[in-house]
């Protein structure tokens, strides 16, 4: 019986990753597809890959990104969610331990959404595309969402030792915040700072996914999986506005010129410099 349930479970795994490969070649098709829409950005920006060339540089303009205009306002939402959140931990826990509620959604937020991996090949697939196609607004974007998944992963690591807050089902003390709904609200965030709403809604989307089965599972209690979602929109968020930050500055900078006077075999002359 357990070999039985182990190869359903197999096959279960395999058809959520043929879906996620399928929903990435859409994707990726609609990348494309705008491509030419951007094609004055991508063009200016392909000869220049300096901006995304030097990740500790990215991560540290990431962390002031983490207190501009738009960061500060972040914050503090993310501050009062946590709190309001703390509140309605029992009443949500007795709503989703143990309901599964979404089916068999709840399964792929706990052992896919919420694993880093769909974020992982997003962010490695566009900055291999970005890179074959000299779309750089593609490259800056997957260099962004692998950058933004490693952050996440240290910092919530660190934040769970720290808090050292015991988990609802009483496993261990690594409950707050949540892991995977970080992940999986910080794939979410790139992707809205890139891409808008349209594509950014497909991730939280997941990330509520992610959530209510981390909730269901008992792994969580309500504010951790807030907290998890905060930590991932302040951290993706940021790091993707800086990334994005440097793409419009490649951009805009253009070519240089200057004219500077010469004197060559006593006949004075004019020397045109330009740099690109």
């Amino acid at each position: 019986m357990q070999n039985l349930d182990l190869r359903r479970d197999q096959r279960g795994f395999a058809g959520r990753m043929v879906c996620a490969l399928l929903a990435l070649s859409v994707f990726f098709s609609s990348v494309g597809a705008r491509a030419e829409e951007a094609s004055s950005l991508t063009s200016s920006a392909s000869e220049d890959s300096s901006y995304v060339s030097n990740p500790i540089d990215n991560l540290k303009d990431g962390a002031m990104a983490i207190f501009d205009s738009k960061g500060k306002w972040i914050l503090l939402g993310a501050a009062g969610a946590v709190a309001t959140a703390r509140i309605f931990d029992k009443q949500m826990q007795a709503t989703f331990k143990g309901k599964h509620r979404f089916g068999e959604l709840e399964s792929m937020g706990n052992h896919y959404f919420g694993t880093g991996l769909p974020g992982t090949v997003l962010g490695g697939g566009l900055w291999a595309y970005g890179n074959l196609m000299g779309q750089a607004r593609e490259r800056s974007a997957g260099q962004a969402e692998i950058e933004a998944l490693l952050a996440t992963q240290l910092i919530v690591s660190g934040l769970k030792y720290a808090v050292h807050r015991e988990r609802p089902d009483g496993s261990d003390s690594l409950s707050f915040p949540s892991g995977h709904n970080a992940l999986a609200w910080t794939t979410a965030a790139v992707v809205h700072e890139f891409y808008g709403w349209k594509w950014g809604a497909l991730g939280y989307a997941t990330g509520v996914i992610t959530m209510v089965g981390r909730m269901g599972a008992n792994k969580h209690w309500f504010s951790d999986t807030v907290g998890g979602a905060a930590a991932g929109i302040i951290i993706g968020g940021a790091i993707a506005r800086a990334h994005k930050k440097k793409l419009e500055d490649a951009v805009t900078r253009g070519p240089s010129y200057s004219i500077q006077p010469q004197f060559r075999e006593g006949a004075p002359g004019l020397v045109l410099n330009v740099s690109f």
